[in-house]
């Protein structure tokens, strides 16, 4: 949504993050790829920071999975919260 410039008119921004290191690592690893092949595909894309930097909600995926969960549910809840606001 952030390449192509579709966020317009919307509420919110989700943004999971992880640091453009482990982005390619996770990247070699799920894919089997090498690491040129890898940072050839981050770097086609909008930077990871600049994604963040977009983001109105951001998910920190650097750490386990737990702490993921947790962000992403604490974000649920926020606009669970918001939308019942606006019933």
């Amino acid at each position: 949504l952030c390449e192509t410039g579709m966020t317009d008119g919307l509420a919110e921004i989700i943004v999971v993050y992880v640091p453009a290191e482990t982005q390619i690592k996770r990247l070699m690893e799920r894919d089997r790829i090498g690491w040129d092949a890898a940072r050839a595909r981050i770097d086609a894309q909008l930077s990871i920071e600049e994604k963040r930097r977009l983001g109105t909600l951001v998910i920190d995926n650097s750490g386990d999975l737990s702490h993921t969960e947790s962000q992403v549910l604490d974000i649920y809840q926020k606009l669970a919260a918001e939308a019942r606001k606006d019933e």
